[in-house]
């Protein structure tokens, strides 16, 4: 049971560390843009957000959805929505490995989304929420 804690434990701090750094990462450009643009700072950086947290949402159901045909092969893995056309090779049908993955990797970046949008709204000066 206590490896059972510390294991996951050891995934919410990976999250955290994650979602800290796509923040920090989607701030500074953000601020640039707004430096650069002239724009005002808090709404360039609530923009910013918004914008990364929709495009993680959106990539993320795309992930999720690919159908469960997948490439065989060494080519590597068939694109993001799981195209024969992008990789080649014969189809087979996803394992069970394969079908976890994505739901996994889907779900980190709808995670990822809604974290994005939840610090847009707070940062962003038009819902006065600080």
């Amino acid at each position: 049971m206590r490896a059972w804690g510390q294991r996951y434990a050891a995934g919410l701090r990976r999250l955290v560390i994650l979602i800290a750094g796509v923040d920090a990462i989607t701030a500074a450009a953000s601020l640039a843009l707004g430096l650069v643009l002239g724009a005002d700072l808090r709404r360039s950086v609530a923009l910013g957000f918004y914008l990364v947290g929709s495009a993680l949402l959106v990539v993320g159901v795309l992930y999720g959805v690919r159908p469960p045909v997948r490439t065989t092969g060494d080519q590597g893995s068939g694109g993001l929505l799981g195209s024969l056309a992008a990789g080649g090779g014969s189809a087979r049908w996803a394992s069970a490995d394969d079908l976890r993955d994505s739901l996994s990797t889907s779900a980190l970046f709808i995670t990822l989304g809604l974290a994005c949008l939840a610090v847009g709204i707070v940062v962003d000066p038009r819902d006065g929420l600080f």
